[in-house]
């Protein structure tokens, strides 16, 4: 019976759930899960080892078998698995396809550079070259006009993504806009990262183009991009080097914990990871293609036969259209031929399988950047959703974990003003504050919670005046907050300083 109940009837998802809450419980009891000291089966703990529909008893069972097998790898296969090859031998991809189930103490959450560090570049940028570009509704195809752009030029050395330290004088590279005033100590470096995301998702650059969803206004996650499968990647083509300087960003965010916010689908982080894709991921770009793909794998579910199949799809020929609007052929001569009945499910999956890798040259180009700065030994066990958290952070700004990461000076957390100003970031949207967000800390996401990038935390001191508004330094993540009288007087200095006080001089 105890065998049934914990070896039978998990899905992954309740095994994720439960390795969720077994890693918080061991946090708290001090103890680690590889050390062989097991966690104690305590009654106030039953809600929690109930997860998935399971009970608290079924949980716990099963958290002895997740434990005996990370031991098992730890010991036995881990030092016979070469991590930067995983998928080459096959205790390497036995390994890969347990991934969801090992423990973050076994996945490892520290990430090793790539090789040595280099020097600190100084990016001179023109905002003007920039603005010009997109009030023209130009697409900066050679790039050289946009911020990304311009700093992909300047920023060739791999050994500069591999400066690992928080201070400003570590970073990357500092940023300096050409006429106009400001100092980088962590600000402007912060809204340069959040600039070039903003250029990234929109038509003035090369790079990524919108999925069918965001453009016809379907189905799911409608605010995604994919990369865009005719940009030319040759070596030395201006392609090459955006998309190498983009992967190179993303493996100084996982060595830094910075976060480049882009809204990015799962196919493009399982496909960088190495992970499986299928329908569902064809389905969350472009939900019109996968309902063909569903519709043409059985014509005859929707009494669809081989004397109407012409008539339903008299022009069906072996040929489809990607993300970029290319007609792409699915096999030699594909233009040329029908596609019949009886091909239909043949016609399906051909036409799944290419659309899925739409976009691998330049995905090629992506992980070879990641990879020179990230040693990707270090984070080849993590599933596809980590890997995505560590780059774009945390897509939903959580009051309560702000709050939590929040420390004061000249008020305590009971005061009354710091009661209203919390008060009024819960009324607040979304928008309101990613906006709130960028004013005091020049970035729109927050980092995950166990990130070093939390640094002292977000810090509230008391302001020396009340007629002003409230005061954000960036580089400290820092607020001065007026004792304002009264709650609605508080909302509206608030709002009105996030929408309108966006200058980074002191940066």
């Amino acid at each position: 019976m105890f065998c049934s109940t914990v070896l039978r009837g998990w899905t992954l998802e309740a095994d994720e759930e439960l390795i969720r809450s077994t890693e918080s419980l061991a946090k708290e009891a001090g103890v680690k899960l590889l050390s062989g000291t097991r966690l104690e089966f305590e009654q106030k703990h039953c809600k929690r080892w109930a997860v998935g529909g399971h009970t608290a008893s079924e949980g716990y069972g099963r958290y002895l078998v997740l434990c005996a097998l990370n031991l098992l790898i730890s010991k036995s296969v881990l030092p016979c698995v070469d991590l930067g090859k995983l998928t080459a031998t096959p205790h390497g991809r036995e390994l890969h396809s347990l991934k969801r189930l090992l423990f973050s103490e076994l996945r490892g959450t520290t990430v090793q550079a790539n090789g040595p560090m280099g020097s600190q570049v100084k990016v001179p940028l023109k905002r003007q070259s920039a603005t010009a570009c997109r009030e023209a509704g130009s697409c900066d195809t050679d790039g050289s006009q946009m911020l990304f752009a311009q700093a992909a030029k300047k920023c060739t050395d791999p050994g500069a993504f591999r400066r690992s330290g928080q201070n400003w004088q570590e970073q990357p590279f500092s940023v300096a806009y050409e006429g106009e005033p400001g100092v980088d100590q962590g600000g402007l470096y912060r809204d340069f990262l959040d600039a070039i995301t903003e250029e990234l998702m929109s038509p003035q650059l090369p790079v990524l183009v919108p999925t069918a969803n965001q453009t016809t206004n379907a189905g799911e996650h409608r605010d995604t991009w994919v990369l865009n499968p005719s940009l030319e990647a040759g070596t030395g083509s201006p392609g090459e080097r955006m998309l190498l300087f983009l992967g190179r960003l993303m493996g100084l965010c996982l060595l830094r914990g910075d976060i480049l916010p882009l809204n990015l689908p799962s196919s493009f982080w399982k496909c960088l990871q190495g992970e499986d894709v299928g329908l569902e991921d064809l389905e969350a770009i472009d939900i019109a293609a996968a309902n063909s793909v569903r519709m043409l794998r059985q014509p005859a579910l929707l009494g669809i036969d081989a004397d109407s199949f012409h008539d339903t799809f008299p022009d069906l020929r072996y040929v489809v259209e990607d993300s970029a609007n290319q007609r792409r052929e699915l096999m030699e001569g594909g233009a040329d031929r029908p596609v019949t009945f009886q091909d239909a499910p043949r016609y399906a999956d051909l036409m799944l399988a290419t659309r899925l890798v739409e976009s691998e040259r330049q995905l090629v180009v992506v992980r070879n950047g990641l990879r020179e700065v990230a040693l990707m030994s270090s984070w080849a066990l993590w599933p596809w959703q980590s890997l995505e958290e560590r780059v774009v952070g945390v897509t939903h700004i959580d009051i309560a974990l702000l709050r939590k990461k929040t420390v004061y000076e000249g008020y305590d957390r009971e005061h009354v003003i710091v009661q209203r100003f919390w008060e009024s970031m819960g009324s607040f949207t979304q928008d309101d504050l990613r906006s709130f967000l960028h004013f005091v800390w020049g970035r729109s996401r927050l980092p995950p919670e166990a990130s070093d990038k939390w640094g002292a935390g977000f810090k509230i001191s008391r302001a020396s005046r009340t007629d002003m508004l409230p005061l954000a330094h960036t580089c400290f993540f820092q607020l001065e907050l007026p004792e304002y009288d009264t709650l609605e007087i508080m909302k509206e200095r608030l709002l009105f300083a996030i929408n309108n006080c966006i200058s980074m001089a002191i940066a």
